[in-house]
């Protein structure tokens, strides 16, 4: 005999497990082995900012400000990180490329309305010009990142 009640039990316990901050994935990106495990480091040309220091290190910047914001948990996050990455070092000098962990810094993901993971935030003069939420190319940054450097 089948029991209804018991898959309605079974489906709500999918849901409530699911988290509030929803992770945006995309078609995947092409990674190398072990490059999508674990959390992203922040490498050579991207600095790291908290609720603490985001006023400071983001919106008082004079460059164009690309911020990356992330959670380990998140697969799409941890894919993008890498390009990030290269695209820190790509333009150097030119942008500062920043990131926040989402888990970590709740009062700017809130300031900011960030509701899904990762997103990009493009900030120059202290103000949001442009975001993107979900998994983006290399390409797909830079010709972002193109546009607002020859629109300053």
């Amino acid at each position: 005999a089948k029991n209804p009640g018991r898959i309605l039990l079974l489906l709500a316990t999918v849901f409530v497990a699911l988290p509030v901050a929803g992770c945006v994935d995309t078609p995947p990106a092409q990674t190398k082995p072990n490059e999508s495990a674990g959390e992203p480091s922040t490498g050579h040309h991207t600095i790291t900012v908290t609720d603490a220091t985001f006023q400071s290190e983001v919106l008082a910047n004079k460059q164009l400000v690309l911020v990356d914001v992330w959670a380990s948990w998140c697969g799409p996050c941890v894919r993008l990180a890498p390009i990030v990455e290269e695209i820190a070092a790509t333009y150097e000098g030119r942008v500062t490329v920043a990131k926040l962990n989402a888990d970590e810094n709740v009062a700017t993901m809130t300031r900011y309305d960030v509701t899904g993971l990762p997103t990009l935030l493009f900030i120059r003069d202290g103000r949001v010009l442009e975001r993107e939420t979900g998994y983006r190319t290399k390409q797909e940054i830079a010709a972002k990142l193109d546009a607002l450097l020859a629109s300053n």
